[in-house]
């Protein structure tokens, strides 16, 4: 019985300290979370909920020309400029931004050169609007701690 209470000892104090250890690990973890949380609604709360919208509603046709999108771009790039610690922190995620944030900037350039009818210009909103959409996407999978 000796040797029977002495190997349940053993193994509860094992499984006592691999708890302790899986539990330092865990906090440490939900710890970084956090801080990364707090490092994602400082630099992306202000842009998403306020800035970006605001800057959207400028952007018209003007003799079927995209226009006055300038604007939504600066916002955009005063974004990411201020998400500059990403690129330190998380290099995928803020290439993923960046692109987005470029291939949006390209699209509305690239229709400010072209003359659209009024029924096109109803397509080129929509295609901002999902452009916005994949980058509101982009922050919102890093920050809700999905990657892929």
């Amino acid at each position: 019985m000796n040797k029977l209470e002495t190997t349940l000892s053993i193994l509860a104090i094992i499984i006592s300290i691999l708890s302790i250890i899986i539990s330092f690990i865990q906090n440490r973890k939900m710890n970084n979370v956090n801080i990364k949380a707090h490092y994602f609604e400082k630099i992306f709360d202000e842009y998403m909920i306020s800035q970006i919208p605001k800057a959207r509603k400028y952007i018209r046709f003007s003799n079927g020309k995209l226009s006055d999108f300038e604007e939504l771009g600066n916002v955009l790039n005063r974004m990411i400029a201020n998400a500059i610690f990403f690129k330190f922190d998380n290099i995928k995620f803020y290439k993923e931004l960046k692109i987005c944030v470029q291939n949006l900037e390209d699209y509305m350039y690239e229709c400010s050169t072209k003359t659209y009818e009024d029924e096109e210009q109803s397509n080129i909103y929509k295609e901002i609007q999902i452009h916005l959409e994949k980058i509101y996407h982009c922050i919102n999978k890093y920050y809700s701690g999905k990657k892929s």
